[in-house]
């Protein structure tokens, strides 16, 4: 099985999406292949009423400014999944005309 895709989404922050769960040295957390960042995630994940994860990035930034929220209120059963979370961020990247992301705070 491949990785768990989950939306990405233009922001300046996780107002509405969630607790903000990384911050400006989260990047090693993630593991890159060309466009699509990805990386290891634990959540309840037995019955999801939406979107646990978003990816909300901030437009025209460049290196582009990411942020990872998590509402794990689209998901209070407790089946406790590991699975690895990818977002692939090709399209914001180009639209900020940006060859890099960065976590910020």
């Amino acid at each position: 099985m491949g990785p768990r895709v989950f939306p990405i989404v233009a922001a300046s922050s996780c107002s509405g999406r969630g607790r903000q769960v990384t911050h400006a040295s989260s990047g090693d957390a993630f593991q890159r292949s060309g466009d699509t960042w990805s990386r290891q995630e634990r959540w309840g994940c037995g019955c999801p009423t939406g979107d646990v994860y978003t990816m909300v990035y901030e437009p025209k930034t460049s290196p582009l400014r990411v942020r990872l929220c998590e509402n794990g209120a689209m998901d209070m059963c407790e089946a406790l999944c590991q699975q690895t979370l990818a977002w692939n961020l090709s399209g914001p990247l180009k639209e900020a005309g940006a060859t890099d992301v960065v976590f910020v705070d």
